[in-house]
């Protein structure tokens, strides 16, 4: 009996009290609430530079072209520092994920839930971009994580090779 329960503890339970499947989760959970963090700071500055704009009397499309791109390149910096603490230089990648979670994908759920719900209302409409910017809110996240993912290998790579120095260093003569 006991023995079965030692079996059923290491084959379901203790996956989840390990400490690298905990170091694992808190990892991630940090991430993400730096990644939310830095996501209302980035729509914070969106909105004060588009409102700024707007009372400059800058024409519309340009006001929010100009608000959404300095809020990307706020999000690149922000997120490389402080969400995924990486030195890789992701640019292209990061530009292609985002524009495309905020102009494909946020106008396409938009659009789909006009459809399939019939929103007339403002409020509707105001659910619906809710919802637009949650999915695009994962969609950034996940690409993200992969993007920047690279500083760990690094490290990971110089552990191997001083073990392998250190190995290589500790050689006994022959004879």
């Amino acid at each position: 009996m006991a023995g079965e329960i030692l079996r059923f503890y290491n084959r379901t339970l203790q996956p989840f009290y390990s400490p690298a499947y905990y170091t694992r989760y808190m990892n991630i959970r940090k991430q993400l609430t730096t990644f939310a963090a830095i996501g209302v700071l980035n729509t914070a500055i969106d909105i004060t530079i588009y409102t700024l704009l707007i009372w400059l009397t800058v024409p519309l499309l340009l006001a929010v072209i100009m608000s959404t791109t300095i809020g990307m390149i706020c999000s690149y910096f922000l997120n490389k520092r402080f969400t995924f603490k990486t030195d890789r230089q992701p640019i292209v990648q990061f530009i292609g994920i985002t524009i495309t979670g905020l102009w494909v994908l946020q106008p396409t759920a938009i659009w789909l839930l006009i459809q399939l719900f019939g929103i007339t209302s403002t409020f509707g409409l105001s659910i619906a971009k809710l919802a637009a910017t949650s999915i695009s809110l994962v969609w950034n996240f996940v690409w993200y994580r992969i993007v920047f993912r690279g500083t760990k290998k690094k490290h990971l790579r110089r552990r191997v090779f001083s073990w392998l120095r250190q190995l290589g260093s500790n050689q006994r003569p022959i004879g």
